[in-house]
């Protein structure tokens, strides 16, 4: 149940990771932004959720300018579910633009900063949520105007591209899931990835080829 700092408790999920208020506040970004796909999936449930999500969307939309804000897969958690909340609820406007703009520059330093090995919870995966979610904010809101970022996003996830699995077979959804990143990405990125080929090893090849099928002809 949530309680009224918009927060979920979290001991019967996380009580190896202790019920601290950043563990809280990264599976409450995470529930927040589920329901906002969820309400983007299924329009009714616009009508029955609006002021419980409005609520959770300012609570999270607080996150994104807020300078302690260190986790990556908390701040792409409710960047992206307040951008789904208010592109389906009209409160998408140029400030929320903006404000997302500045959220997708701090995951990408972010991404930059972060260990290989997880910070918390799902964090190997949190690096790679925030990498998806700064490009997701790139191409939607200023495509033309983060074409350097966008380059280096997609080196970034293809570099997780080299791991071994046969070592660490606990990552391989992560790598799946790099690969689902890239492909939404479209025909724009191929030129990157068949030059990103050249000189890679075998386990590379294998991800990138299977990115490129992923994608299909332009």
């Amino acid at each position: 149940t949530m309680d009224s700092d918009g927060l979920w408790p979290v001991d019967a999920i996380a009580f190896w990771e202790g019920e601290t208020k950043q563990v809280r506040e990264g599976v409450s970004a995470e529930i927040f932004r589920v329901m906002a796909d969820a309400c983007e999936a299924y329009p009714n449930l616009l009508y029955t959720t609006k002021a419980p999500m409005d609520q959770l969307s300012k609570k999270n939309e607080g996150y994104l300018g807020k300078d302690e804000m260190r986790d990556p897969m908390t701040l792409a958690s409710a960047a992206t579910g307040v951008f789904t909340w208010g592109k389906i609820s009209g409160a998408l406007d140029k400030k929320l633009e903006d404000r997302l703009r500045a959220a997708a520059k701090k995951l990408i330093k972010l991404r930059e900063e972060a260990y290989w090995e997880p910070s918390w919870f799902n964090a190997f995966g949190g690096t790679l949520e925030a990498t998806a979610a700064a490009m997701m904010f790139m191409v939607r809101l200023d495509k033309d105007g983060y074409e350097a970022e966008l380059r280096r996003a997609v080196e970034e996830i293809c570099s997780l591209f080299y791991v071994d699995t046969a070592d660490r077979p606990d990552l391989q959804p992560f790598l799946d899931r790099a690969v689902g990143v890239l492909a939404a990405q479209g025909p724009r990125i191929v030129p990157q990835l068949l030059e990103l080929m050249k000189g890679s090893d075998i386990k590379s090849h294998l991800y990138l080829a299977r990115t490129l099928g992923a994608i299909g002809h332009p």
